[in-house]
């Protein structure tokens, strides 16, 4: 059975009714508008999305908590993982059934960043090379396809600053992987984590009320998963 990952998206707002106490504290200690609204609502689409997979809890109960890297988790009694990013316009959710790991990016490549520079910072060996080799076209939509699947595997394992994003290998072309194509399609292109076979990596460009981002998201799992868009 392939595995399903439940996915929401949506402008910033300053709602708090469904956030809880600690949340609303933690909100308001935001001083940059964006930071704070862009918190507001990633809480808000996840205590959505969370309810709508399990009316039973009303989205504002749900006990949400932050491990000792700093990532929000459900208590052990509930088996689900979520994974919330956020750009200046646009927040996106995702989740799924445990034991799956999960972690998603989303970035405005619009935005004004030297790609060189961050790239042959941070990045692996043979994710730099395989940058180098491209056209200067290409390079910036490689670029964010790097910083997109590096950031979402790091966010799905959950380890924080502990994990180097030069300590790994995301391959866009594997010969021994076979891409898969399962309907609908939420990012349209596959790629992998060098010497990680239950690894999979989905990315591509999404354009969501006229604002054009790029996503990624990575899973632990053998199969492809089935992704299904909420509310």
């Amino acid at each position: 059975m392939n595995p399903e990952i439940y996915w929401t998206i949506a402008l910033p707002h300053d709602d708090r009714s469904l956030l809880s106490v600690e949340e609303n504290k933690r909100a308001t200690r935001y001083r940059n508008k964006n930071a704070r609204f862009a918190f507001i609502t990633g809480r808000t689409l996840l205590r959505k999305l969370l309810s709508w997979r399990n009316p039973a809890i009303k989205p504002q109960d749900w006990p949400i908590y932050i491990d000792s890297f700093g990532k929000p988790k459900l208590g052990n009694n509930f088996p689900l993982v979520f994974n919330i990013s956020h750009t200046t316009n646009l927040v996106i959710v995702v989740l799924a059934e445990t034991p799956i790991m999960l972690g998603v990016d989303i970035e405005d490549p619009y935005r004004k960043v030297s790609t060189d520079r961050l790239l042959h910072r941070f990045f692996s060996p043979s994710e730099i090379a395989s940058y180098d080799a491209l056209s200067q076209k290409k390079q910036r939509e490689r670029f964010f396809a790097l910083w997109t699947t590096n950031e979402a595997y790091v966010k799905a394992l959950g380890t924080g600053l502990q994990t180097s994003l030069a300590s790994f290998d995301v391959e866009f072309h594997n010969s021994s992987r076979k891409t898969q194509s399962i309907k609908p399609v939420f990012l349209p292109h596959q790629a992998f984590i060098k010497n990680k076979p239950d690894w999979i990596l989905r990315h591509g460009p999404f354009v969501f009320e006229n604002i054009f981002t790029y996503i990624a998201l990575a899973f632990s799992s053998a199969k492809e998963a089935v992704f299904i868009q909420s509310f």
